[in-house]
């Protein structure tokens, strides 16, 4: 075999029957077993962040493994709009959130670079489903505002309405978190705009009554909805004209959860959650 640096192997030995055109080289931090189609290929690009970051950190490598297999295998599947929670699927998410569990409790995020925030942000929006990435992030409260402000830039609306969610976990008055919330409040995707809303509502600010006029006025169903459950659980004086134009409103949805509303005790079952991207 070639020489090689601590950690990698020679592919050509190991596996001879690459397609033609990889690399050589591969980082194997742990010897997990992978199913047929996760073929390690070119992830050299981790040895020049190793050298050039002086990163001999494990934590470092195995996540940064762990989402380049992802990649690999979630390629032709990311949009190809079939179905939904196609993330799911994926058969290695225990060596995923192992791995990023162990980054998470030796690398300090504020020794993270841009790129590692990037992918962060990509491996959690992918866990959409049962977010206990994001969970595992607002262990620590600084942690998540750190990265949900690096997420209100970017384009990973999957891991914007997860932050949105765990922030209207925190003390409002602790940790600044509605300026966040506000910023997701415009974001252009509808669902991310939702969960914020929602958050605000559910921490009790004093800003969510003063933003249902705007989710009301997208005419979407599910906001009209979060409008709804936000005033009905302030006790707002508002509630009763916007129960009656939500009554008249021809969406079935919307007409009956006002109704559930109307005619229940002062709180109810918060908007039912319905998949990304429904209007």
């Amino acid at each position: 075999m070639a020489q090689t640096d601590e950690n990698m192997i020679d592919l050509t030995e190991h596996l001879p029957d690459l397609p033609t055109g990889l690399p050589e080289r591969v980082f194997s931090v742990d010897n997990i077993p992978r199913p047929d189609w996760a073929i390690p290929v070119a992830l050299t690009d981790l040895h020049e962040q190793r050298v050039a970051r002086g990163l001999a950190n494990r934590s470092f490598l195995a996540l940064a493994e762990e989402i380049a297999l992802f990649r690999i295998w979630a390629g032709p599947r990311l949009n190809n709009g079939e179905y939904s929670c196609w993330e799911t699927d994926y058969g290695c998410w225990p060596q995923v959130k192992s791995a990023f569990e162990e980054f998470l409790q030796k690398q300090p995020f504020h020794e993270w670079d841009s790129r590692t925030m990037s992918d962060i942000l990509y491996i959690i929006a992918r866990d959409n489903d049962s977010p206990s990435l994001a969970r595992a992030v607002a262990e620590e409260p600084e942690r998540l505002l750190f990265l949900a402000q690096a997420a209100v830039k970017s384009s990973e609306g999957d891991a914007k309405w997860q932050f949105a969610v765990e922030m209207s976990r925190l003390d409002r008055q602790q940790y600044p978190v509605e300026p966040l919330l506000l910023a997701l409040f415009q974001d252009e995707d509808e669902y991310v705009r939702r969960q914020a809303l929602m958050a605000l509502g559910r921490m009790r600010s004093p800003l969510a009554e003063g933003l249902v006029s705007a989710a009301w006025e997208t005419g979407y169903e599910y906001q009209r909805m979060a409008a709804l459950q936000i005033l009905n659980d302030l006790n707002s004086p508002q509630l009763t004209s916007y129960l009656e134009e939500a009554e008249q409103d021809s969406s079935q949805h919307l007409s009956a959860f006002a109704a559930r509303l109307k005619a229940g005790p002062p709180s109810v079952p918060s908007v039912p959650c319905v998949p990304i991207g429904v209007p």
